[in-house]
């Protein structure tokens, strides 16, 4: 339902994050759809909008080593 892994789910409700019964002897774990729901909500994250400058040029590989090292193969006559 969330896309998590059992284990993800596990430690959630071990942390105390997720509200979960056990059920069938313990074996199994039931969650209510309203605990998940609201924990799936105080776990949302909202995307930046606006991204910092210098995080633009270390995507474009202006400002890391490699970035330059990888415009140099690329000019003409660079060795392969």
């Amino acid at each position: 339902m969330v896309g998590l892994s059992t284990k993800a789910i596990y430690r959630a409700v071990e942390r105390g994050e997720l509200e979960a019964a056990r059920v069938a002897n313990g074996t199994r774990l039931l969650i209510r759809a309203e605990s998940a729901e609201s924990w799936l909500v105080r776990n949302s994250v909202v995307p930046r909008r606006a991204q910092s400058q210098s995080a633009a040029r270390m995507r474009r590989g202006t400002s890391q080593p490699l970035g330059a090292a990888l415009r140099r193969l690329s000019e003409p006559g660079a060795e392969e």
